[in-house]
């Protein structure tokens, strides 16, 4: 059986859930054993980041791998990825979180999805910049395979303007070999004239059972199969919205306030027990739930492989978050996300080397801000626009 879908969910997971357990934009503020007023502090703050219709979000992270190359041929070193993303975005956000709530029930209905993003992007318009550092000397990584540009930080700029997409692609291009043909300039798309083609083309499979047509008599019943497991799914994440639930696997308290760019500040800790999480029949139902929607099997096998797995994970990775919260305007206006990763202890149990030390670090800052008028962002000039045929066909090219 394959775990690379469960295993990307879980990734998936602890991320989310400690970076977002009280993140704007979502219904739910896990209050825990917090006291009335401060979790009204909580709750505010999240209704008032939500209500906003102009922002900035600047993400500063990086990825950090101690002692990486321990029990190999080359010699151990510590190496870092950054990654920088700063945004500026204008626009109503509630379609996001509608998308985000009902997403999961119109898997099977593609053109009510199609229609809620065709809103959302009319309504949204926003530019990032994005720059990624990749490390040098990684061990077992020939220096010919990673870009001497990259290594220095490359740069990228990608725009959101009436529901076109445009990326500067100069950056890319000199990075890449110049037999590789990739252009210099600005790019755009129209994001729903793509889709559209892609699902008339085939190319998307929106009833994501992929064994038969619709229509045929397998194609209904597959249908409907994946109809049910999709209304399964919904209601076992609809369970994890419950403070109960949460309140066994995650703790949050508040500390000390502090003062962030000279303005006074909630501070407020989530810790996470992935023992606990892991250990719960919530979440074993989740997983077996995810491995029946990739179309996979699951039996005893599957679920004593599956224990070994989240049993190793519970002891060797640690996530936490740390919010930060306007005292004055009652906004969110940082969090802090960490995750850990002793590779060394998950490799030892399936017998690894006990030197394998390697340590996995994710740090990552957003801040976010809330100017007073909505950023204008713009068509960048001399923009080419590709058609959905033209996407579509280079790729089937490069397929």
């Amino acid at each position: 059986m394959t775990f690379t879908f469960r295993i990307a969910l879980l990734l998936a997971l602890l991320l989310a859930m400690a970076g977002a357990a009280q993140a704007d934009f979502h219904d739910l503020v896990f209050c825990g054993e917090l006291t009335e007023t401060d979790c009204a502090l909580l709750m505010q703050a999240s209704e008032n980041s939500a209500s906003q219709t102009a922002g900035t979000y600047n993400l500063d992270m990086d990825l950090d791998l101690q002692d990486f190359g321990s029990g190999s041929t080359d010699s151990p070193g510590d190496f870092g990825i950054s990654l920088d993303v700063d945004t500026v975005w204008s626009g109503d956000l509630s379609a996001f979180e509608a998308m985000g709530l009902e997403s999961m029930s119109m898997m099977t209905d593609p053109e009510a999805l199609l229609v809620m993003l065709g809103d959302l992007l009319s309504q949204v318009s926003g530019s990032a910049t994005v720059t990624l550092v990749a490390p040098q000397g990684l061990p077992g990584v020939p220096e010919d395979d990673i870009p001497a540009a990259l290594l220095g930080g490359v740069t990228m700029e990608m725009r959101l303007v009436d529901g076109h997409a445009y990326l500067d692609l100069s950056s890319l291009a000199t990075i890449m070999a110049a037999d590789d043909g990739v252009p210099s300039g600005w790019f755009g798309f129209h994001i729903m004239d793509l889709l559209e083609a892609m699902m008339d083309s085939g190319m998307m499979d929106m009833d994501m059972n992929g064994l038969a047509d619709e229509g045929t008599e397998s194609g209904s019943a597959d249908s409907a199969d994946m109809k049910q497991d999709m209304a399964a799914m919904e209601a076992m994440m609809a369970d994890w919205s419950d403070p109960e639930f949460l309140g066994t696997f995650m703790v949050v308290e508040r500390l000390q306030d502090q003062i962030v760019e000279g303005r006074g500040v909630a501070v407020f800790h989530t810790g996470i027990d992935l023992s606990a999480l892991f250990g719960s029949p919530e979440f074993r139902e989740l997983m077996m739930a995810s491995g029946e929607l990739g179309q996979d099997e699951v039996d005893e096998d599957d679920m004593a492989m599956m224990d070994f797995m989240l049993g190793m994970v519970a002891d060797a990775i640690d996530v936490e978050a740390t919010q930060f919260i306007g005292l004055e305007d009652r906004l969110i206006l940082r969090e802090d996300t960490s995750m850990i990763m002793d590779l060394g202890a998950m490799m030892n149990p399936m017998g690894g080397s006990s030197e394998a030390m390697t340590l996995l670090a994710i740090d990552a800052r957003v801040d976010y801000g809330y100017p007073a008028e909505a950023p204008v962002i713009n068509v960048p000039e001399n923009a080419y626009i590709l058609s959905p045929g033209l996407l579509l066909a280079g790729a089937d090219a490069q397929a």
